[in-house]
């Protein structure tokens, strides 16, 4: 019984935050409503993770799973600081976008490095259609989504560098590093299923 009022306290915060993002025409109160949500979130979901995901206490997936939702905390405050300096004045086109370089590779570092050890829940992670619903098709593509992270990080580096423009050469790393592993796991789910 827990268990089900935690998922749709869970689901109530999301979906207020949601509305919030859409209805809120004030920003200030747009965005303090918006980490007051998605802290209480990741709150519930750390202070959780056992009646959740099943995993135990103790167990070594347990921690990895509270190791990415204190990462996603820890990226929300990055976050807010920067839309803080940005609307502040202290940040500059440039500083603002190379600050949004950095934020991506930090992600994509973390999380891909990360993604082979986090296990099969419905919470945190690759969580499409195929993934959530077979452990192996999970576990493949969060593999593969490890292998990938660091050559599309230095893919990424090197369009930048190239000079192909900044909002470009994010869409071509983001969109691959999730693109790569969701058809391959979605092939292997389709053969293995269908």
């Amino acid at each position: 019984m827990k268990t089900d009022k935690l998922r749709w306290l869970l689901l109530a915060f999301s979906l207020a935050a949601m509305m919030a993002a859409l209805l809120i025409p004030f920003p200030v109160v747009k965005l303090a409503l918006l980490c007051a949500l998605s802290v209480a979130c990741l709150f519930l979901l750390y202070r959780n993770m056992e009646a959740l995901t099943g995993i135990p206490e103790d167990s070594p997936k347990n921690h990895t799973m509270k190791w990415v939702t204190v990462f996603n905390l820890l990226l929300l405050a990055l976050c807010v600081g920067a839309v803080w300096l940005q609307q502040n004045g202290h940040l500059g086109e440039i500083e603002e976008s190379w600050l949004a370089v950095a934020l991506v590779m930090a992600i994509m570092l973390v999380l891909g490095n990360l993604a082979p050890k986090i296990p099969f829940n419905r919470y945190t992670g690759l969580r499409l259609p195929w993934t959530i619903r077979d452990e192996d098709t999970w576990r493949l593509a969060h593999r593969i989504l490890g292998y990938i992270t660091f050559p599309l990080v230095f893919l990424y580096a090197a369009l930048l560098l190239c000079g192909v423009g900044i909002e470009t050469a994010t869409g071509i790393a983001i969109l691959s590093w999730i693109i790569i592993p969701g058809g391959i796991s979605y092939l292997f789910y389709r053969r293995k299923f269908l």
